[in-house]
């Protein structure tokens, strides 16, 4: 059954045992350092409000090192290409997820499975089998970014006895996320202090999620959070929304005001990125002194032309970028290392590699810590919809459209091992040797020689592959 998040209702009661299930994940990498499942601890909260006795399984809870464990699935390595990549399962194994189920002291009333990626998918199906297993008397609801943008895929395949959470369950959209349903505290925690963002980018589906405008909670609210969290003993927040700095003198300065009024000791980070033409020298001066640790920038690409036809043309400028650079340099931020990056997003449908080459080697050079964005398309966005008829030609589920599969090689003409070489050059010019990073762009004498010597190794590398001595004499 599909229900609106807006229509559905969670009835108060006293005692009763309900589970909340963060799924393993499948996947050939990934990133544990915020996995945190923010919206699922929200619906903690609410259930904890309304008398619910709440249990949580996180499979993706991370350890100490922020580390989550992982292990190949088994059979031959997943085909990509000209290439090939091991698919591991990431999280408790469904062993371990199903004895962890079987040592609750009571069965659960009801049931709530957050599901993020849409790629993600057959996790969250062979979760919810488990679940159906162990407890067919329970109401299953599945929730999260997968089946609010593709609820008749989640219907299909997660079971129609499972109830399709689509959107937000308001009551519970700005409540604080319930960090004590852990047995052991997490160090970090993650903060949402608003929703939406004004923009339309072709690559993104923000607005099938949040839909249209921007709601932002009150400073006053969100520094209370953070107050409450800093007494259980957490000290890193994450900023995670699709747009920090809209409003940013009467809302995120104000809450980096307050933060430092209350003399809270925090380490802050904003991991999805902020708009470089909406930094200000007092806010970046303000963001250090509050405890930010690393600034994110949104670049992604050197061209105009190519921003343009993401619909990101008006709002992203290399002089933005430029300028952004040169104020978080002033306030302290110390650039040529994680201080300061930039995404430079990549695998999208008609890009060139010489474009990506060409963002890389800039980035490098103004900043010197680059993250690589692969993309990926998401359901809903234009750039997905654009490309519909390309998926059923190639068969492509949404399993297969994860960006770490570079789905979009062959159809830009290129192998995945370009791709995957396109990672590797990033992350040589990341790596730092006493505390920089490398720059080829500068005029060092090794940058020199490097661009001097190039075009002759590929003159003798052309050789080479011809079979004839690239040096005589």
């Amino acid at each position: 059954m599909i229900i609106l998040g807006s229509d559905y209702d969670i009835p108060t009661r006293p005692g009763e045992p309900a589970l909340l299930v963060n799924p393993p994940v499948y996947d050939t990498q990934y990133w544990a350092q915020w996995s945190q499942p923010s919206g699922l601890l929200r619906i903690g909260t609410l259930l904890m409000k309304k008398g619910y006795k709440v249990y949580l399984i996180d499979c993706m809870e991370s350890d100490d090192r922020r580390k989550v464990p992982f292990k190949h699935r088994g059979g031959a390595p997943r085909r990509i290409g000209n290439t090939t990549a091991w698919e591991s399962h990431y999280g408790i194994s469904l062993e371990g997820f199903d004895k962890k189920l079987s040592q609750l002291s009571e069965s659960p009333q009801k049931i709530f499975v957050t599901s993020i990626m849409t790629y993600w998918w057959p996790s969250t199906r062979d979760t919810v089998d488990i679940l159906r297993r162990r407890f067919p008397m329970s109401d299953i609801v599945v929730g999260g970014i997968y089946p609010t943008l593709c609820p008749e895929h989640a219907e299909e395949h997660i079971g129609r006895d499972t109830t399709i959470i689509v959107g937000e369950i308001p009551e519970a959209s700005d409540l604080p996320p319930d960090l004590s349903l852990y047995a052991k505290m997490p160090p970090y925690a993650i903060v949402t202090t608003s929703r939406g963002c004004p923009f339309n980018c072709a690559y993104c589906a923000q607005r099938a999620i949040n839909g249209e405008g921007i709601r932002q909670r009150e400073p006053e609210d969100v520094v209370e959070e953070i107050a409450d969290k800093v007494k259980l003993g957490v000290r890193e927040f994450a900023f995670y929304e699709d747009y920090l700095l809209f409003k940013a003198e009467s809302h995120l300065r104000k809450i980096l005001n307050l933060l430092m009024e209350r003399d809270l000791k925090v380490r802050i980070y904003a991991p999805e990125g902020v708009d470089p033409r909406l930094l200000y020298q007092d806010l970046v001066n303000d963001m250090r002194k509050a405890g930010w640790q690393k600034i994110h920038l949104g670049f992604e690409n050197i061209y105009s032309d190519v921003r343009l036809g993401w619909d990101r043309t008006n709002h992203t400028t290399n002089e933005a970028f430029e300028a952004a650079v040169e104020m978080c340099e002033k306030a302290g931020f110390k650039l040529r290392s994680p201080e300061v990056n930039a995404f430079v997003l990549y695998g999208v449908p008609g890009e060139r590699v010489e474009d990506v080459v060409d963002t890389i080697l800039y980035v490098s050079h103004k900043v010197g810590s680059i993250i690589p964005m692969l993309f990926t398309p998401v359901p809903r966005s234009a750039l997905y919809q654009k490309m519909e008829g390309y998926f059923a030609e190639k068969g492509l589920g949404l399993e297969d459209l994860n960006g770490k599969l570079f789905p979009f090689a062959e159809y830009n003409g290129y192998q995945a091992s370009d791709y995957m070489d396109l990672q590797r050059l990033m992350f040589v010019l990341n790596h730092a040797v006493q505390g920089k990073s490398l720059d080829l762009l500068n005029d060092s004498r090794t940058s020199n020689l490097v661009r001097e010597r190039l075009p002759v190794l590929s003159k003798s590398a052309d050789k080479l592959r011809a079979g004839v001595r690239p040096i005589e004499g």
